[in-house]
């Protein structure tokens, strides 16, 4: 399933317009969303972020083991969400 995943980010940054570019996105609440970007991060993973409706975000990096995302957090914590849940969407910047 990651396989799969993986694949799509990169069938989707290939379909990419030049305008917007291509992530992940998963619906975490009413007022959150978490986005997962194909840009490599400087640690380790790829960039991630918690976007708020109001505009607040929180920094992460993502990477994938079987069929789980997992986000290390600026803040410290982690999370592990379903690779299924996120879909590829054209945004802006994260």
């Amino acid at each position: 399933m990651l396989r799969l995943f993986l694949s799509l980010v990169i069938a989707t940054l290939l379909c990419s317009s030049a305008k917007a570019e291509s992530f992940m996105v998963m619906q975490f609440s009413d007022n959150v969303r978490i986005v997962l970007s194909p840009e490599k991060c400087k640690v380790a993973g790829y960039r991630a972020a918690a976007q708020k409706v109001n505009g607040d975000f929180l920094k992460g990096c993502w990477s994938g083991k079987e069929d789980i995302i997992t986000i290390k957090w600026e803040s410290g914590d982690f999370s592990d969400f379903p690779s299924e849940a996120f879909n590829p969407e054209d945004i802006g910047e994260i």
